[in-house]
C-alpha cells in the first residue's frame, strides 16, 4: 500500500506539467498570432523585415503618438499645393530637396516619426528607429544637452487658456548633435558598436499639443571638407586656420565676393572680419566646433573691405593630426547669402574707404602727367630754335653753286683738310659742324 501513493502523486505531478506546458504553448501561439495580425495593420512597408513584439509595440506606442500630432492643426503643407492633391508623388523630390530626413521625437526621446531616407544618411533602417529612443544612438556628451532641449519647452511653457486651448504653439530650435553612423566613407556597413559618430545638424521647432511636446525637426548631416564631392559654388570661399582662429589661408574667390585678398587676412584673427553684434553667434559656432569637430554657423554679417558687409553662413571642420590626434587646422567654407549691405560704412579697422584707394593712383598719374609735360616744354625751344637753323643750313647748301673740281695733282684735297684741322667731337654735333662749312 505504501508504494502506491507515491505512483498516483508522480502521476498527478505529470498531468499539471503538462497541461501547464500545453497552456504555455497555447498563450504563445495566440500571443504570436494577434502580433502578427497587428504587425500587417501598420503602416509599414515589411519587405524583409522581421518584427519581434518589442519591436511591434514600440512601433504601434509611435504611431499612436502620430495620429494625436495629425489631429492637431500642425499639418505639412507645400506652397502651391491644396488638400486635394496628389502629395505623395512629390516625396521622393521633398526628400532630396532636404538633403537629410526629417524625424519628430517626443519630450521623453521616443522617436515617434522618421521617413525611410534616414538609411541613406546614417546607414539604419526606419525600422530601428521608430519607437526607440534617441539617446540610444547619441554621443554621450551631447545627451545632456538634447536633454535639456527636448525637456526645456515641456517645464517652462505655459499651459494654454481655455479660449486657447484649440491653437497650438510652437518655439524654433536649432542644434547640433552626434549620433551613431553606420556608413562608412566608402559607402560599406559598420557594425553599430564599432560604428562612429556623425555630426548632424537639428533644425525644426518644438510644437506643444494637450498631450504632450514633440520636435519636429530636419536633420541634415555636416559634411566633411575632405568627402566633397561637387565642386563649391560661385558664392562660396575657402579658408584655413590654425587652432586660434587665425588665418593661414584663404581662396582667391574671397576678393572677388568681399574684397579680401590672401595677404590683407594672413595672420589676421577671423573675430576682426564679422560684424560686432554677431559676435555671440560666431562663439556658439565655434563652441560647437571644439566641442564635436564641426559645426555650422548661423547667418550673420560679414565685413567687406571698401566698406558694407554681406550676409554669410559657414561651415567648419576641425581637422586632427595624424600622430598626436591634436586639433591641427580648421577648415572653413562660407556662403555668402546677399549682396554687398551698406556700402559707404566703414565698421572695423580692417576696411578702408574705395575713395583713398581710387585717388591715390590718379594722383600718381597726374604727377607724372605734369613732369612729363613739363621736360617736354624745356626741351620743346631746343628743338625748334635748331631745326629752322638746320633747314636753313641745308638750303643755303643746296642753293650754293657746286665748288669747282680739284687738281689730282694736290697733295690734299680741301676736305680732308678741313678734317684734320676739326677736333674729333662727340656724337650729336655733327649737324653743327655741318652748318659751319666753309661754302
Amino acid at each position: 500500500m505504501e508504494n502506491v501513493k507515491p505512483k498516483t502523486k508522480r502521476r498527478s505531478s505529470e498531468t499539471r506539467r503538462l497541461k501547464a506546458k500545453e497552456s504555455a504553448q497555447n498563450r504563445r501561439t495566440t500571443e504570436t498570432t494577434l502580433f502578427n495580425a497587428l504587425i500587417s495593420l501598420l503602416p509599414i512597408e515589411l519587405n524583409h523585415i522581421k518584427f519581434n513584439h518589442i519591436q511591434a509595440i514600440r512601433v504601434c506606442i509611435a504611431l499612436i503618438h502620430l495620429s494625436d500630432i495629425k489631429q492637431s492643426k500642425c499639418k505639412p503643407a507645400l506652397v502651391g499645393c491644396n488638400e486635394s492633391s496628389n502629395v505623395s508623388a512629390l516625396t521622393p523630390s521633398i526628400h532630396d530637396a532636404l538633403h537629410g530626413f526629417f524625424i519628430i521625437v517626443s519630450s521623453d526621446g521616443d522617436i515617434i516619426f522618421v521617413t525611410d531616407n534616414i538609411s541613406q544618411h546614417i546607414g539604419i533602417s526606419q525600422t530601428e528607429f521608430l519607437g526607440s529612443s534617441l539617446y540610444d544612438y547619441l554621443h554621450q556628451s551631447d545627451i545632456k544637452e538634447v536633454h535639456s532641449i527636448l525637456t526645456s519647452t515641456s517645464t517652462n511653457h505655459k499651459p494654454p487658456a481655455a479660449e486657447e486651448a484649440n491653437n497650438e504653439s510652437a518655439r524654433s530650435v536649432r542644434f547640433l548633435c552626434r549620433v551613431k553612423c553606420t556608413l562608412t566613407h566608402r559607402g560599406s556597413v559598420t557594425s553599430f558598436k564599432s560604428a562612429p559618430h556623425r555630426v548632424i545638424q537639428f533644425t525644426g521647432c518644438q510644437l506643444y499639443i494637450p498631450r504632450g511636446v514633440y520636435l519636429m525637426a530636419v536633420c541634415e548631416p555636416v559634411p566633411h571638407p575632405t568627402n566633397i564631392e561637387v565642386p563649391l559654388g560661385r558664392w562660396t570661399f575657402l579658408s584655413r586656420h590654425d587652432p586660434c582662429m587665425l588665418f593661414t589661408y584663404c581662396d582667391d574667390r574671397m576678393r572677388e565676393l568681399v574684397g579680401f585678398t590672401q595677404d590683407d587676412v594672413l595672420g589676421r584673427s577671423v573675430y576682426e572680419y564679422h560684424h560686432a553684434s554677431d559676435t555671440h553667434v560666431i562663439l556658439q559656432a565655434h563652441r560647437d566646433l571644439f566641442n564635436k569637430g564641426q559645426c555650422v554657423s548661423s547667418e550673420y554679417r560679414f565685413l567687406v573691405k571698401h566698406g558694407g558687409y554681406v550676409q554669410m553662413m559657414s561651415q567648419s571642420t576641425l581637422i586632427y593630426h595624424d600622430f598626436s590626434h591634436q586639433p591641427h587646422s580648421v577648415v572653413s567654407i562660407y556662403f555668402v547669402m546677399s549682396g554687398v549691405q551698406c556700402r559707404d560704412l566703414i565698421l572695423s579697422h580692417v576696411q578702408s574707404p574705395r575713395k583713398q584707394l581710387t585717388n591715390e593712383p590718379c594722383d600718381n598719374k597726374t604727377t607724372a602727367n605734369e613732369n612729363r609735360e613739363d621736360k617736354v616744354k624745356e626741351e620743346q625751344p631746343f628743338l625748334t630754335a635748331s631745326a629752322p637753323q638746320q633747314l636753313d643750313d641745308v638750303e643755303k647748301a643746296s642753293a650754293a653753286p657746286n665748288p669747282k673740281p680739284l687738281s689730282t695733282t694736290s697733295p690734299l684735297s680741301a676736305t680732308k683738310k678741313l678734317e684734320l684741322r676739326t677736333p674729333c667731337l662727340p656724337k650729336g654735333q655733327d649737324i653743327k659742324l655741318w652748318s659751319k662749312v666753309p661754302k
